[in-house]
């Protein structure tokens, strides 16, 4: 089963891309084949489920059978390749490695000046924050090494996802689907036929965390690039954002990371094709994004809207004119890469349709609005979006940390924040805030905006400086004064009060945050002194000082003497409890002199008790 396993794997991360490799031929580094091959292999599988699902052979052995042809097909057209040897593979790779290193150490500057301030801070930037984007990818490396052995275990994940999933792997089109795209599905679909069985998700949900280990692979070699220390810092940046508004689902089966996955690709081959070497390969790279954006379509809905504004970035960012050329120039190739993403979008929405129209599926377009006033008690479309802005905490903040860099960043992430960052974190707020997981599809375009933008301001002060003070005229004294100067403000800004209260915040997170929580929620509310009879450290708890009365819980005739201390009042039991103290517990519930008040089964479980005196 693992090697079945492993070839499921190998089916719906590589080998379809691989091949189409042969026809699309993109240049670039290996990251970015890396990424391309990868998109590419999703979406033809979904649109060889979709097939087989609908010809009703999409069972194991069809599937082995589409296999040996993929590899012969690979080896037959890779021959040249797969016969070179690995020494010179692994010296090539160890050279554009150390290529990219030296880009980093010594890049081209940025204004016409090698000596200036900003440009020897850039360097040292260019360095702190490729380590910090490595650190980041070993984090998500953790995680995605963490969630190999599970299964799903969300809501969503288990009763559509995966039952979609199982509904294909059983080789008849999903049931109740509404109108949720299908390609996430699909892809669990593929590793179950191969496998021969749905019982086994390791291979499934192994796929969910690479979702998110792409987006900050995309940010790194988009850092690599320029290079861009801000985008290199992006790359941490989006990890934050995206673990903090979607830490659980991020290994488990909900579709709004390979959402923001598809749409954040498709923007990503935009960039990249502004770079290369040819005009036919400008184009190639404007349809692959195109047929991204289709893929980000059939991921979840809000994909429709990356669709739909595709085609205004591509024309803004390269320009009408060598869009008109292009047309001229590339019909034919244009043609096939539009009806190659007619052919990845039109088949599933026109079943929806025809099910729409027949009254055997209902669409649930409508119910996100309902929820949505649900939540926040309004119809009003401007308390909704306020609401929805409100809920995103101190995230929200960056949208104006934006704005005034819209005048100083690139253009073409000046238009990304103009027609996705902006536009859709309004739609989400007023439409379907009534879940921050809703705005995923944002968070990958949110954090290369607000990475380009701290770059911006960045570059803006130092040029402000060298203004004022010329390029070579700082000195050391002047970078010790506004030191002492940057130093005071913190003090006026970020007061002593201020300090300690954040550091008790996070004191009383301390141990069992959980049991914490129990204990302040009760003492807050009944407020009483007396010493609490445990041996969990509550005396380490702002607030709790001096309250505990040290006791391990281990014999009967140790607890019956403390019990009888007046000091006492409260009893904190843990699991390991002895047996028969356990038993005067009952008894004493029993009998009234004791109240049973909480249990905490996180970390090691514990029972709190009021003594009835």
């Amino acid at each position: 089963m693992i090697l079945l396993g492993i070839l499921a794997m190998i089916q719906v991360l590589f080998l379809p891309g691989i091949l189409a490799f042969k026809l699309v031929k993109p240049t670039g580094g290996i990251l970015k084949k890396l990424i391309y091959i990868i998109g590419i292999s999703f979406i033809l599988n979904y649109l060889l489920v979709f097939l087989l699902t609908g010809l009703h052979i999409y069972i194991q052995a069809v599937v082995l059978l589409i296999m040996v042809v993929e590899v012969g097909a690979v080896i037959y057209f890779y021959k040249a390749g797969l016969t070179a040897p690995v020494r010179d593979t692994f010296t090539l790779v160890w050279e554009r490695i150390a290529a990219s290193l030296k880009w980093l150490l010594n890049p081209e500057p940025v204004g016409n000046s090698t000596a200036n301030l900003y440009e020897i801070f850039r360097k040292y930037a260019l360095i702190i924050t490729a380590f910090v984007a490595v650190g980041a990818l070993v984090h998500m490396a953790q995680i995605f090494l963490q969630n190999i052995p599970s299964v799903f275990n969300t809501y969503d994940a288990i009763v559509s996802w995966n039952r979609w999933a199982t509904e294909w792997a059983q080789n008849t089109f999903p049931t109740s689907t509404q109108d949720y795209p299908q390609l996430g599905p699909t892809l669990y679909s593929m590793t179950y036929v191969i496998l021969g069985t749905a019982k086994v998700q390791l291979f499934a949900k192994a796929l969910m965390p690479l979702f998110l280990v792409l987006i900050m692979l995309m940010f790194f070699d988009l850092g690599l690039e320029k290079p861009s220390y801000g985008i290199l810092l992006g790359v941490e940046i989006v990890y934050l954002v995206v673990k903090h508004f979607m830490g659980e689902y991020i290994g488990d089966g909900y579709m709004d990371i390979p959402l923001a996955f598809f749409a954040f690709l498709a923007v990503y081959t935009l960039l990249k094709s502004r770079r290369a070497a040819n005009e036919r390969e400008k184009v190639t790279g404007v349809l692959l994004g195109f047929f991204f954006a289709a893929g980000a379509a059939i991921t979840k809905q809000p994909g429709i809207y990356i669709l739909i504004i595709y085609p205004f970035l591509a024309i803004l960012i390269h320009g009408w004119k060598n869009i008109r050329e292009w047309i001229s120039g590339h019909r034919k190739l244009i043609l096939y890469g539009l009806l190659l993403a007619g052919l990845v979008v039109i088949p599933w929405y026109a079943l929806k349709a025809f099910q729409f129209t027949t009254g055997s599926e209902a669409s649930h377009l409508l119910i996100p609005v309902a929820r949505t006033s649900t939540v926040f008690g309004t119809l009003n479309i401007i308390d909704k979006i306020s609401s929805g802005l409100l809920s995103l905490g101190k995230y929200a903040a960056g949208f104006l940390f934006i704005l005034p860099a819209l005048f100083l960043m690139d253009p073409a992430i000046r238009w990304i924040s103009l027609l996705i960052v902006l536009p859709f974190t309004l739609l989400w707020s007023g439409y379907a805030s009534y879940d921050v997981r809703n705005v995923t599809l944002v968070w990958a375009f949110y954090s290369l905006v607000i990475a380009v933008s701290l770059e911006a301001y960045i570059q803006w002060f130092f040029k402000i400086g060298e203004r004022i003070l010329g390029q070579h005229r700082l000195r050391w004294w002047g970078v010790i004064l506004t030191g002492i100067i940057l130093a005071a403000a913190g003090a006026v800004l970020l007061p002593t009060s201020r300090i300690m209260q954040e550091q008790e915040k996070l004191q009383r997170q301390i141990l069992n945050p959980d049991l914490n929580q129990e204990l302040y929620a009760y003492f807050e509310a009944n407020p009483s002194q007396g010493k609490i009879l445990t041996n969990y450290p509550v005396d380490y708890l702002p607030g709790f000082e001096g309250r505990q009365f040290y006791f391990l819980y281990d014999n009967l005739k140790d607890f019956e003497w403390a019990l009888k201390l007046e000091e006492v009042k409260f009893l904190l039991v843990p699991s390991f409890a002895s047996d028969e103290v356990k038993a005067r517990l009952q008894k004493g519930v029993a009998d009234g002199e004791l109240t049973p008040v909480f249990s905490n089964d996180s970390f090691i479980p514990e029972k709190f008790y009021t003594i009835n005196r």
